[in-house]
């Protein structure tokens, strides 16, 4: 639910446009315990003492509060995560990440082994937090420039072992190893890391000795987020305007925080409230989760046992990639935590919340021809073909056992904060506005080539924005990304080798390898060389990462935001995009 009164939503939000001012602004989020002004006048929001007049009014009302900052978590933030987490969490390398950093409360658990886990951060401040039952994290400012895709969402980060005798369900953890293989411990993680013997069989990992680890690393879902199209719904265009998120627990804190907010003038219209309810599910999304859901949200507190928070604002592909660039570096947002004092009323808790729908058009049965239900989904088989027969014309032979369609972790590794909560699975930040397909490993030091084809959800009506990802395997690190408007019309080519070519513009194909020269003549120019700047080579010492996966490389393909919806397709309905392995003869 977004309340239309005052809110404030999650963090990872940050964009301004060039030429507006940015912290002059906002003059308090830039340097904590700012002293607060004691001007009589009502400023406008987001001019002026705004700021320090909102903090008064907060501390007026009996609310304790501190100040934080944004700061954006980008590809260079991997070797942190990657130290403190052995994960880097397959980050979108088309969407910068930009993360409320808050102060800890003075009797708050800060767990030392997640210290700058998501880059470094003021001593005494931290972008991981657990929640008081009584408070909010404040984020507001100026929203980025115009741009394909933005929109902020809270995880739990850590929780608790599964049980008393392991920090996961060890059985289903093992089902997992079965697909995912070598990459098994970036989806079943503890912190601090287990200690993998290098030496050791994968199939171990879910039964070995946790050690020194004390919590399970979660990344999961604890509700739908607040993205542009939701925005739009309630208050209009967000991009450049003044918006105001508010993220708590309780209603009563939201309440405060909204009434501070509307005596100083803001439209309830701009404000967004993100609910930590105390429950999350998808009731209607059953079969696809093997292993059920665990909608609990919790336990809060600020003591060890707690379950600890983390949120981000995703910005992707702006019209303006200066502005959009200048907007990250300036970052006008503030972000304030508060709280209400304990001798006052009792929280009241937000209760049960449900996944939004995810309305999709079903690229199995889609109509475009009376004769033919479907007809993309032909397509899709006859041009598979062709590129094999082209690629193989070319000298190369194609490897079946390695080929095949791309894995759907929503439905097949369920990853979905509620399916990942009842198994203890890492879900890796989790969100309903996407579909996720993901391929395993490949070997990119061998000679081989690889080809990617699936279906344009931008042209079926299924995205907004598409992103075909390349993925360092031993960081699980976004390295770079192909999006669509680079994808469109790479399947031209193979017009007179499908059923249907006038709807050849809802497909793409694209390559992979070490050296797209030495394959020019396949490729059409639709193919991108991996340098060993974005994956290391196999057998490199010297570089992060496991060992055992250096030199190799996965592929995403993300369809963001189904037309006409909050949320994104849903993976059911779509045809699986494949990957194509070719090795010379």
């Amino acid at each position: 639910m977004y309340k239309i009164r005052f809110g404030l939503a999650h963090s990872l939000l940050a964009a301004v446009l060039a030429g507006i001012v940015v912290f002059a602004a906002f003059p308090a989020a830039a340097a904590p315990g700012h002293e607060t002004s004691n001007q009589a006048a009502v400023p406008k929001p987001g001019t002026g003492n705004f700021v320090q007049r909102l903090i008064r009014n907060l501390r007026s009302d009996g609310l304790e509060v501190s100040v934080g900052y944004p700061r954006v978590y980008t590809q260079a933030d991997c070797p942190y995560s990657y130290e403190v987490y052995h994960n880097c969490f397959g980050n979108n390398p088309a969407s910068p990440y930009v993360m409320p950093v808050v102060k800890s409360w003075p009797e708050e658990y800060v767990d030392p082994a997640m210290e700058n886990g998501f880059g470094r951060t003021r001593p005494g401040y931290s972008a991981t937090y657990r929640l008081d039952p009584r408070e909010a994290i404040i984020l507001f400012g100026r929203m980025p420039p115009p741009a394909r895709y933005m929109g902020l969402q809270t995880w739990t980060a850590t929780t608790g072992w599964l049980s008393d005798d392991a920090p996961w369900n060890q059985k289903d953890c093992a089902y997992y190893e079965s697909l995912a293989q070598e990459m098994t411990p970036y989806f079943f993680a503890t912190v601090p890391p287990i200690s993998i013997d290098p030496d050791a069989d994968v199939t171990d990992y879910c039964f070995a000795d946790p050690g020194l680890a004390t919590r399970v690393l979660a990344f999961s879902s604890i509700g739908n987020n607040i993205n542009n199209v939701v925005m739009e719904e309630q208050s209009d265009s967000p991009w450049n305007e003044i918006r105001y998120f508010v993220i708590t627990p309780d209603q009563l804190t939201d309440e405060a925080v909204r009434e501070a907010l509307e005596s100083l003038g803001v439209d309830e219209s701009e404000i967004f409230t993100q609910e930590i309810p105390e429950t999350f599910e998808d009731p209607d999304h059953k079969p696809p989760f093997p292993f059920g859901q665990n909608p609990v949200v919790g336990p809060l507190g600020l003591g060890e046992d707690a379950v600890d928070f983390t949120m981000a604002v995703r910005y992707a592909l702006p019209e303006d990639k200066q502005a959009g660039k200048v907007w990250l570096q300036s970052l006008p947002l503030t972000v304030l935590r508060v709280r209400r004092p304990s001798w006052g009323p009792a929280p009241e808790p937000y209760g049960d919340l449900v996944a939004d729908a995810r309305p999709t058009v079903d690229e199995y049965e889609f109509v475009e021809y009376e004769s033919d239900h479907r007809a993309l989904q032909k397509n899709l088989v006859s041009l598979v073909t062709a590129v094999e027969v082209r690629v193989e014309n070319g000298g190369w032979t194609l490897e079946e056992s390695d080929s095949k369609p791309m894995i759907d972790i929503l439905n097949k590794l369920g990853q979905f904060g509620p399916a990942c909560r009842e198994i203890g699975m890492n879900c890796l930040a989790d969100g309903q506005d996407a579909s996720y397909y993901f391929a395993r490993p490949r070997s990119l030091d061998t000679g081989r080539i690889y080809a990617t084809v699936g279906t344009l959800a931008t042209e079926t009506g299924n995205a907004t924005y598409v992103g075909l990802s390349v993925n360092d395997a031993s960081l699980l690190k976004g390295a770079l990304n192909i999006d669509d408007t680079q994808l469109k019309g790479s399947a031209k080519s193979y017009s007179s080798q499908v059923p249907y070519p006038d709807i050849l513009e809802k497909f793409f194909v694209h390559f992979f390898t070490r050296d797209c020269a030495v394959i020019a003549d396949l490729t059409d120019g639709a193919c991108t060389t991996i340098t060993t700047d974005l994956i290391p080579l196999a057998g490199d010492e010297n570089a992060l990462g496991d060992p055992k996966l250096h030199g190799k490389f996965s592929v995403a393909v993300r369809s963001y935001v189904a037309r006409g919806s909050k949320r994104g397709p849903d993976p059911v309905l779509q045809l699986p995009p494949y990957i194509l392995t070719f090795s010379h003869d």
